[in-house]
């Protein structure tokens, strides 16, 4: 999930509104499309992760600073 610099939680491949998590898809996306400048967090969380630790990567597209 993604977490906005005022707080509001995108939560990855969920219906615009829905917080609900997605817990059946290895791939998740979250898009913004203003986002709002300032500190943004991802939270990675594995719902059935039968061995620790498990890898994963992220990836992010647009302007980063």
């Amino acid at each position: 999930m993604l977490i906005d610099p005022k707080g509001k939680i995108h939560p990855g491949n969920a219906e615009p509104g829905s917080l609900k998590a997605d817990v059946s898809n290895n791939v998740e996306v979250v898009q913004v499309s203003r986002p709002r400048a300032g500190s943004w967090r991802v939270s990675v969380v594995g719902s059935n992760v039968p061995h620790d630790p498990q890898d994963y990567a992220l990836v992010i597209l647009g302007h980063t600073s």
